[in-house]
């Protein structure tokens, strides 16, 4: 239990959150606990020094807006907290919109067609 963690000697050096955006774009929706990880990991996530456990907070898809609702939640008040990329090419991720028309004429064996442009 985080409660109980510096009790057994175990310390934290970091808080890392992945996925962060969730913070932002659940937290509000349907998973309020997200909006309190900024809190309780400030109570719990205790560090060896005493000192403020330093936060990581990971997203790859956070707008400007959500990046600084994530910093809002989490109470990270540094003001060069934000390091984001300019560029955020993701050669893995394509997309292609391909027309599917249904050929409902043949109702026994409903054929698909894909018109290739």
């Amino acid at each position: 239990m985080l409660e109980t963690s510096n009790l057994n000697n175990h310390y934290f050096s970091y808080c890392i959150i992945d996925e962060a955006h969730c913070v932002s774009e659940w937290g509000h929706d349907f998973r309020t606990s997200y909006l309190r990880l900024g809190q309780n990991a400030r109570k719990y996530c205790n560090t060896k020094s005493g000192e403020i456990i330093p936060f990581f907070a990971l997203t790859a898809t956070a707008s400007y807006d959500v990046l600084s609702d994530i910093q809002r939640e989490l109470n990270i008040t540094e003001e060069d907290a934000i390091v984001r990329l300019e560029k955020l090419d993701r050669p893995e991720i394509q997309f292609k919109i391909v027309e599917v028309v249904a050929d409902f004429e043949n109702n026994e064996n409903l054929n698909w067609k894909i018109n290739k442009h």
